[in-house]
């Protein structure tokens, strides 16, 4: 027999939801589909909203509202109904800054319903938290208030991040961070005082490329300003209005360089703090001396064995007579 006073002390509403079920084995047996899909529609739910697509989010946080209130879980309700709202105002921003607030509620929900169904305790809702980095630093060059706190909502357990609202600014950042510090920048083009040629001008000139990786920014959408901006070496251009998957992509590209070049280096000076006496040398390959080179032996002539013939001179028979 299932303890529905489980349900009950942590704020299911068991009598309003009996209102619709009317018997607990009919509740019982709904619940129970509820928590054997309750992790797909997370992850559906994450998806959309890391790709903002505010329609698809819409529908999916109103599905979840609708069960939420059936199964008299009122606060459940309630914020999925508020994330509704925003997602069908495509304020994507109120659904990014709010979302941990709701999955910290569905995971509550979901661990009490996992105890009081006697099942596997899920632990779904809530975003896998990356270790933290803030060691290091992201630098945001954007004259918009908005687009600097949604990059740091996102990234902000992960890293320390600077803002600057204009080139001036970010230059200032640049020149005051120990060289390494920095990981990567994003970057605005159309911004007031500096604009981001002037940050691209002034790290072309410095050779800060390499040390610091660039993604631009920007809602221009023009191939002349595009053609501009891939005229310096910068990592990738992303267009306004980006989502979450966008700017992780691209943070993720730093992080790469980041660690690529960390290991280059510590390579390079592994190498050249060796002792010259430890460097392999590789051997030197002797070849063999070459066999004397083989005289044909000649044979004298062989001796001949005929003796030569001996000729008897002529007579003379005139004197004789």
């Amino acid at each position: 027999m299932r303890n529905a006073d489980i349900l009950i002390n942590n704020g299911i509403n068991v009598n309003k939801a009996l209102e619709l079920f009317g018997t607990m084995d009919k509740y019982d047996a709904t619940l129970e589909v509820f928590y054997d899909t309750i992790n797909e529609k997370l992850t559906q739910l994450r998806t959309f909203k890391e790709t903002s697509d505010m329609a698809q989010y819409a529908t999916l946080v109103h599905a979840l509202k609708s069960e939420a209130r059936y199964f008299g879980m009122d606060q459940f309700g309630e914020l999925a109904y508020q994330h509704e709202l925003g997602a069908k105002a495509n304020n994507m921003y109120y659904v990014h800054d709010n979302f941990n607030i709701l999955m910290t509620e569905i995971d509550r929900v979901v661990k009490v319903v996992g105890q009081y169904l006697n099942r596997e305790i899920k632990i779904a809702a809530t975003e896998v938290e990356l270790p933290a980095v803030r060691d290091k630093t992201i630098l945001v060059v954007d004259d918009s208030n908005i687009v600097m706190h949604f990059v740091r909502q996102i990234f902000d357990n992960q890293f320390e991040i600077l803002s600057a609202k204009d080139g001036n600014e970010a230059i200032t950042m640049i020149e005051s961070r120990p060289e390494g510090k920095i990981i990567g920048m994003l970057l605005d083009l159309h911004m007031p005082n500096a604009n981001g040629f002037t940050v691209l001008n002034y790290m072309k000139q410095k050779n800060l490329f390499d040390s610091i990786p660039v993604c631009i920014i920007t809602g221009i959408d023009t191939r002349e300003v595009d053609q501009q901006a891939f005229a310096y070496p910068i990592v990738d251009m992303v267009k306004k209005p980006f989502n979450e998957r966008d700017i992780k992509s691209k943070v993720d590209t730093f992080i790469s360089i980041h660690n690529n070049r960390q290991i280059a280096a510590a390579a390079a000076n592994q190498s050249s703090s060796m002792p010259a006496s430890s460097v392999p040398v590789a051997p030197q390959v002797i070849a063999p001396p070459e066999p004397p080179m083989e005289v044909p032996v000649v044979s004298p002539p062989p001796v001949s064995t005929v003796q030569p013939a001996v000729v008897t001179p002529p007579t003379d028979n005139s004197s004789a007579a």
